[in-house]
């Protein structure tokens, strides 16, 4: 019988979160231990075991909980079987990757054993495994996590950061220096990060095809206002956003950014850390080996 080892992020760690889990592998035929993630728990000392096993490693949650088991295989073992139990709000990765988004369809897919190589994005030795901004992301993100604190809704305090951070609307005086040399002065809102490709217009913006191109995609909007970004919006919805002149794209393996402050907020897989400037990016091809249908 397989095998897994599963963290389940502490904020969904409810008994019936527990007990919903392990039924859902004991249905998959699947041996299941679950261990609840905190600041507490030594999690690469309980990677190291299950991968000296060969048990399948799974994170149990949203984008922060896949980033932070996905992070601690890449360091150590990156041979490693990854699996995926979507029980977050969005769940970027589990849909780009196709997963089933219910606990059933995800512990069979994690039974079955098959598995597809995937790139990371790496920036100052920090992994992600989406994406990563600098700019007005991270800004908003703070000030969503203040308003979460004091006992607003999740999606009220979504809504309202967002629209605090584009009341407050800065820009960002960066260079970027690109892996032949080249060299772009930019002033911009946000650089955003992709590992891979992201879709950009349509219905379809914000998702990728492939996770194995071995490629990050650098977005900017150089000197976009707060009407011009709106105007990006709707270019995005019908389809036009590469003929706007505030869209700038590029694909490379690895870059350079400097923002002109020792150190600054950086966004990863949509949480928030600081990190010295210049940041260093470099995509990681298929470090990571994910159960897939």
């Amino acid at each position: 019988m397989p095998a897994a080892l599963v963290f389940l992020n502490e904020r969904s760690g409810t008994a019936r979160a527990r007990a919903d889990i392990e039924q859902a592998f004991r249905d998959a035929e699947v041996e299941c231990q679950v261990r609840i993630l905190n600041r507490y728990i030594n999690l690469p000392a309980i990677i190291d075991y299950a991968a000296s096993c060969g048990t399948a490693i799974v994170a149990a949650g949203g984008d922060g909980t896949v980033n932070c088991v996905a992070a601690a295989i890449v360091a150590k073992h990156p041979d490693a079987v990854f699996g995926v139990l979507p029980v977050g709000t969005l769940n970027h990765f589990a849909k780009d990757m196709k997963l089933p988004l219910t606990l059933e369809g995800a512990a069979k897919v994690i039974g079955a054993g098959v598995t597809r190589a995937v790139d990371a994005g790496e920036v100052n030795g920090r992994i992600f495994v989406n994406n990563s901004s600098i700019g007005f992301y991270p800004g908003m993100v703070l000030q969503r996590e203040r308003l979460k604190k004091v006992g607003w809704n999740k999606w009220v305090s979504l809504l309202v950061a967002s629209f605090r951070q584009f009341l407050r609307f800065r820009h960002l005086k960066v260079r970027v220096t690109l892996a032949n040399g080249e060299k772009l002065m930019r002033t911009t809102p946000f650089v955003f990060v992709g590992n891979n490709e992201y879709t950009m217009e349509g219905v379809e913006a914000g998702t990728r095809e492939r996770l194995n191109s071995g490629r990050l995609y650098v977005y900017m909007a150089p000197g976009a206002t707060r009407l011009s970004l709106l105007r990006l919006t709707l270019a995005a919805l019908r389809h036009k956003v590469r003929e706007s002149p505030y869209f700038e794209a590029h694909c490379v393996e690895s870059f350079t950014v400097e923002h002109g402050r020792r150190r600054g907020h950086v966004a990863l897989d949509g949480e928030v850390v600081r990190l010295s400037s210049p940041l260093h990016y470099r995509t990681r091809p298929g470090v990571l080996q994910v159960l897939v249908p």
